[in-house]
């Protein structure tokens, strides 16, 4: 279902349930590698990024909450947290592993994409006990909004678990690479260019 706005008890209540949910989620093991801070971190992450994407971004979420994807505009990434809630990423010394991120994603979107229209970098959150067959259907709206949007879908991960279903639906691999000196493989995928 597309969100596009959740009282603050909701955001709350969200960002404590995926701190439980995504401590083995590898792109918050590549931000936080450290496992005793790495709950915490996510629920700050939560705390800071959910109100800026439902501003800002799409978002979409199963009826539970297991899964969350975000579209966001890679021309308009931040690299520097600001605002009411940037107290909860300024605390980590690490937290700049998410500007590492981004700024790769950005470069990969420069070289990959032509721009002729426009184009959303999809992240999706969820547990590791959350498989393709539990998405599909979120899969499908986010699909039917970039085909009604007439918009690019750039869908990134370092996970390999969605990766057959998202070629199923239509997603074409444009790029796989070892994520900078990290154990992480980092996959791109591309639909509707």
């Amino acid at each position: 279902m597309l969100l596009s706005e959740l009282k603050r008890n909701s955001i709350s209540s969200i960002a404590n349930d995926m701190s439980e949910k995504l401590i083995k989620f590898p792109l918050f093991m590549f931000f936080c590698t450290d496992i005793e801070k790495r709950q915490g971190f996510i629920k700050d992450y939560f705390l800071y990024h959910l109100p800026k994407w439902l501003k800002q971004d799409v978002v979409f979420a199963t009826e539970n909450f297991d899964t969350i994807a975000i579209l966001s505009n890679p021309l308009e990434y931040e690299y520097k947290y600001k605002g009411v809630n940037a107290h909860y990423m300024k605390k980590y010394r690490f937290s700049s592993t998410v500007f590492m991120h981004r700024e790769n994603m950005e470069q990969i979107c420069d070289i990959l994409l032509p721009y002729s229209k426009p184009s959303m970098v999809l992240t999706i959150y969820s547990s590791p006990e959350v498989g393709f067959d539990r998405i599909e259907g979120l899969i499908d709206e986010i699909v039917e909004y970039a085909n009604k949007e007439n918009m690019t879908l750039v869908f990134d991960t370092f996970s390999r678990r969605y990766l057959p279903g998202m070629e199923y639906k239509g997603f074409v691999t444009a790029y796989r690479k070892q994520f900078l000196n990290t154990q992480f493989v980092e996959s791109v995928l591309i639909y509707n260019m």
